[in-house]
């Protein structure tokens, strides 16, 4: 398994990557246009050819955000988001940001767990945020949660 910053050519995968998890399906038909953009970098792991994991960071003057981190269901609990966070942290800090963001569903247990373990901090909460998940149910709070890179 190998890791690294995708560029145009793999748009196809990308695309089919994130058309797969209805919670980033948005950025399927933005796939080129994310991976040629100068305010974004995309990381993504590969086994055997074929494209398991990415991330997707929007990258600003002072700081960094983590837009969208997706691996796909056979490779989950495998470690893959935490080498992808590394990779994108150490990418920010090298050029000089300030601070990772990202914010996460609030009931997204797991992976606010993981965000801590990694340094990340809670700093509020935007109510209302997200759609219900599957069109059922009250839309969800997203957690803000920043790691200083400083």
């Amino acid at each position: 398994m190998t890791c690294q910053r995708l560029t145009d050519e793999d748009r196809d995968a990308l695309a089919a990557l994130l058309a797969d998890e209805p919670l980033v399906a948005n950025y399927a038909n933005h796939a080129t246009e994310v991976l040629l953009s100068n305010d974004h970098q995309v990381w993504g792991c590969m086994d055997n050819g074929a494209l398991v994991a990415a991330v997707i960071v929007a990258v600003g003057p002072f700081d960094a955000e983590i837009d969208s981190l997706i691996v796909a269901r056979a490779y989950r609990r495998r470690g893959l988001g935490q080498v992808l966070i590394e990779q994108a942290v150490a990418q920010a800090r090298a050029s000089g940001k300030e601070r990772m963001l990202l914010e996460v569903r609030e009931g997204n247990v797991a992976a606010i767990a993981l965000y801590q373990r990694m340094g990340f901090s809670v700093d509020g909460l935007r109510a209302n945020y997200y759609p219900a998940l599957n069109g059922q149910g009250a839309r969800e709070a997203a957690c803000l949660m920043s790691l200083a890179l400083g």
